[in-house]
């Protein structure tokens, strides 16, 4: 059979246990001969799209990517090129965390529900662990300690 191809989009600042739940279940989907690649936001698209720079610059996020064994590959994403990457890449699966349901995904990713519905697959998010809330708790830390 075919090898699956298994795409996944995201920032990864902070990476932690949700984003090991999520890589994990990507992982499954393409099964042990497929493929798991991650679009790892660059610092440019992350400061476009938050408005501030990632706590992490994309080399640092890329190696903790990489040294994952869920993930067979990372690659560079600016945000405005999602859907052109998702057309060259051809996955099976675009899988998304569950934090994105009734947000507009289809602007994010500039793509119709035609193009993407089909083989978007949300995966239920980590709840109470996520890079702002790890990122809050370090400033609430490091208040407190002087």
């Amino acid at each position: 059979g075919k090898r699956m191809i298994v795409y996944s989009q995201g920032s990864f600042d902070l990476a932690h246990f949700g984003h090991v739940n999520l890589l994990k279940k990507c992982r499954k989907l393409a099964g042990k001969d497929g493929k798991v690649i991650i679009a790892l936001v660059t610092d440019e698209g992350y400061l476009k799209y938050r408005g501030y720079e990632p706590a992490k610059k994309y080399e640092d996020r890329c190696v903790v990517l990489e040294s994952i064994k869920y993930v067979d590959q990372v690659i560079p994403i600016d945000p405005p090129d999602t859907a052109k990457q998702i057309k060259e890449i051809k996955p099976d699966w675009v899988v998304i965390g569950s934090d994105w349901v009734g947000k507009d995904l289809y602007k994010q990713y500039n793509m119709t529900r035609e193009e993407l519905d089909p083989i978007l697959l949300y995966v239920p998010y980590t709840v109470g662990i996520s890079s702002s809330e790890i990122k809050e708790r370090m400033r609430k830390l490091t208040k407190g300690s002087k």
